[in-house]
């Protein structure tokens, strides 16, 4: 019986410790970061959806170039806050505009579709031991 409560004081002080730590919420890392696409617009026309953005100025110069963009799309049940993934492509070249084909809904489903653009590129010279691939925050337009 005492075995037992040693390990219930022992689980309870491991729980205590563990919950209470004094860290700030990471907003962002340290070091190069890239700008977000800006202008997002996207026109439907028929089953074919046109994004276009723009590359903003003040790309750093540690940044190579030309940068690529990533492209993801993100089905959503409306109402739910579950989603998936159904398309992640990075164009290279910095491309400004892009014609997908608008996703069909496969259940007869009532969903909206996020459509995230972000920019992303690879630095000259990356710190050892970590990426050098480096993504901008991400835009999104909705299309229901």
């Amino acid at each position: 019986m005492k075995k037992l409560e040693n390990i219930f004081v022992a689980i309870a002080t491991v729980l205590i410790y563990t919950s209470c730590y004094d860290r700030e919420i990471v907003s962002s890392k340290e070091g190069v970061s890239l700008p977000p696409a800006t202008n997002l617009s996207h026109i439907i026309s028929g089953n074919k959806i046109t994004l276009t953005w723009q590359i903003p100025s003040g790309i750093p110069s540690e940044m190579n170039r030309p940068l690529g963009v990533n492209i993801q799309i993100l089905r959503c049940l409306q109402g739910s806050l579950t989603n998936v993934r159904i398309f992640n492509s990075t164009f290279q070249n910095e491309p400004t505009e892009v014609i997908l084909d608008m996703p069909s809904n496969p259940d007869g489903g009532i969903y909206e579709y996020h459509i995230v653009v972000k920019l992303t590129g690879t630095m000259k010279e990356p710190e050892y031991g970590h990426s050098g691939t480096i993504y901008s925050l991400g835009r999104t337009v909705v299309v229901k």
